[in-house]
Formats: structure tokens, sequence, C-alpha cells
């Protein structure tokens, strides 16, 4: 299955006064992790292209994608949806 499949771009992360696209989120985790959206997106086994448009906020995070996302980046998928 194609992880842009039913994905749906209004996808947040909320927190107390803030809303945040998980790809900020991601972007950060990455650079902490000095991790590249390459290597990122293969240890997730997801598209580049996918994970490249999550950071830029074009593409939300599925709860498949979110286990994928928990299992590289050890950040709970429930924070990813």
């Amino acid at each position: 299955m194609n992880t842009m499949d039913n994905m749906d771009k209004g996808t947040v992360i909320k927190g107390d006064n803030f809303t945040v696209h998980p790809g900020e989120m991601l972007e950060e985790k990455l650079q902490e992790m000095e991790m590249s959206v390459e290597n990122f997106a293969e240890l997730a086994h997801l598209d580049v292209k996918y994970a490249k448009d999550v950071i830029a906020s074009n593409a939300s995070v599925t709860p498949e994608t979110a286990v994928a996302f928990e299992m590289v980046t050890e950040i709970p998928a429930t924070l990813w949806l």
C-alpha cells in the first residue's frame, strides 16, 4: 500500500498552547539524531518523497507510519498522530 493513500494534510500535534505539524518534530528529531531524511526513510521502510513531504508539512502521518516513525525515533506513535 502506498503510504500517501488516504492521508489528511490537516494532521497536527497539539499541545497546551501550540499546534505543531509532525514534520516539524520529525525534522528536529532527525537533526538531533544526526540522521538524513534518506537514512530515516530507509530505516522506517518508507518512501523518501513521503518523508520529505511530511517534513515540508505537505503530508500527514497515518497510524501505520506513526509506528514506523516510533521504531526509528523512539518517540511514541501516539505523539505522531
